[in-house]
């Protein structure tokens, strides 16, 4: 997190309410403000506050709700302030710093008008950031993301007081502010187990060693039982056995999809150093992974798509089932995926390949300059970019001339076809990266374990499977009309109902 944006926050907090005192519980309460001296105060509070952008932001919600508080009752501290002091203090069960939130203690009177709409202030304002941070709206959260990415909009802290404020049941209210889709959801409850975990000591370190195959027995296989047991991947408690049996060999193998490792049930070193990374560092990992779960849609609709760019591996669900699950290839370290959400609005069955700008200057152009006849018999044509786009025949071009400077004069499309780098099918949606699923003409790729290989597009190891999946509740389409397309070759688009 920015220690900048945290040190503000707590001297912003510190403003709010400094000089606040309690009354203790055996002297006489004085007789409570008027709501109106209330708010009044919060008023005026507000307009000696410091020009921020949190300040800004909360006079702009207190003034639509005419500075009515949220958090203070007409006798003090009220349900609600009790509420969010709860939900604050156990920020730690989403992976978020209960510190970074600071409302004022209290024992439920307030002593003055002053008093209250401090108190109020400050409870609006760490429950404005919270809210914030759990749906990776603040200021840190945008930090934290890659350059290339495009998440949701940020929280209205006018609609957050309101909602907050008619909350039949304000703790539930706070409970809900956090993703509830069962992405950040299943996080979070690995969050809570890996604590659990750790404070039960973690796992041994796996013992360096050779190879470890089915049908061998072997003293670390005691380890390897040990490990898996520990985080679930082995249901039986069999951890007394040096016998790699059949058991195992699915544990390892369930092990070994989940870390992105090859799934063929040796225990070589990758395998090995998976095992041996300690709880914390899983803890930390969860962590990361919350925070880029909270970048998504808070509603993913019924069916959706997720891809895990790290682990090269894309799942398709039906509600909170996995009803699809296939490898991928993603960007390259230089060429990254973007982190984005879109609804795929169209397939595109024996695609054209329009060829993006960067890849005809960058790749295309240098491959031309050493060979003019690179791209004969890849079914590609070109043309000018200017108007009218004539088609240009390529040999009639000193290529040695030509700048990969923008503006780039020529565009490239390559027709539908076995040598089409989107192979059969694309998959379309709403983006402003140009960034598409697709098929390839090169499958030999997907034997890769690391498979960061692409310009920024992701390659699906089964399309068609794919295809069939999105077109299923699609009136005219089945399996059968699907390969009836391919083999025709004529480009086919399908707008998704």
């Amino acid at each position: 997190m920015n220690k900048k944006f945290g040190l503000l926050v707590v001297s912003m907090s510190l403003c709010v309410y400094a000089g606040f005192t309690t009354v203790r519980a055996n002297h006489e309460a004085p007789p409570a403000p008027e709501r109106a001296q209330v708010v009044s105060e919060i008023q005026h509070l507000l307009s000696q506050s410091p020009h921020t952008n949190q300040f800004n932001t909360l006079r702009k919600a207190y003034a639509a709700r005419d500075f009515e508080p949220v958090w203070v009752a007409r006798s003090g501290a009220g349900a609600r302030l009790d509420a969010l002091h709860r939900r604050l203090a156990k920020a730690d069960t989403d992976g978020l710093d209960p510190r970074r939130y600071s409302v004022p203690s209290h024992n439920g009177l307030l002593p003055s008008a002053e008093s209250m709409a401090r108190v109020e202030l400050a409870a609006a304002l760490n429950f404005v950031h919270f809210a914030q941070d759990l749906r990776a709206a603040g200021a840190d959260a945008a930090k934290m993301r890659p350059p290339q990415s495009k998440v949701p909009g940020g929280v209205d802290a006018a609609t957050l007081l309101e909602n907050a404020s008619n909350a039949a049941d304000i703790y539930k209210y706070l409970e809900e502010l956090s993703p509830q889709h069962h992405v950040y959801q299943g996080l979070k409850a690995s969050l809570h187990r890996y604590r659990q975990l750790r404070t039960a000591g973690g796992w041994a370190k796996i013992p360096n060693g050779s190879q470890l195959k089915p049908g061998q027995k072997h003293p670390h296989i005691v380890f390897v039982r040990e490990r898996l047991f520990a985080t679930g991947d082995l249901l039986e408690d069999e951890t007394y056995s040096d016998q790699y049996d059949d058991q195992l060999l699915a544990a390892v193998k369930t092990f070994q999809r989940r870390h992105g490792l090859k799934d063929d049930g040796t225990i070589g070193p990758k395998t090995r150093a998976a095992m041996s990374r300690t709880v914390d560092e899983r803890i930390r990992q969860i962590l990361v992974n919350m925070e880029r779960s909270r970048w998504l849609p808070n509603d993913l609709g019924s069916r959706f798509v997720v891809v895990n760019v790290p682990g090269y591996w894309l799942e398709v669900f039906d509600g909170a089932r996995l009803a699809l699950e296939m490898p991928v290839i993603v960007g390259k370290k230089y060429r990254r995926t973007p982190i984005f959400s879109g609804n795929i609005n169209r397939i595109e069955l024996n695609p054209y390949w329009g060829v993006p700008d960067s890849i005809a200057r960058n790749d295309i152009l240098a491959k031309l300059k050493e060979d003019p006849s690179y791209l004969e018999g890849l079914r590609v044509y070109m043309k000018g970019t200017g108007y009218p786009a004539l088609e240009l025949d390529r040999y009639d071009i000193d290529w040695s001339t030509v700048s990969s400077a923008r503006p780039f004069m020529y565009y490239f499309r390559q027709d539908p076809g076995p040598q089409n780098a989107l192979g059969q099918a694309k998959f379309l949606f709403d983006n402003p990266f140009n960034v598409y699923l697709h098929d390839t003409s090169n499958r030999s790729l997907f034997a890769k374990q690391q498979r960061a290989l692409s310009s920024g597009c992701i390659r699906l190891a089964e399309p068609i499977r794919m295809a069939e999946y999105l077109l299923s509740s699609q009136p005219g389409w089945n399996r059968e009309r699907i390969d009836d397309v391919l083999a025709g070759g004529a480009n086919t688009r399908i707008s998704l109902n």
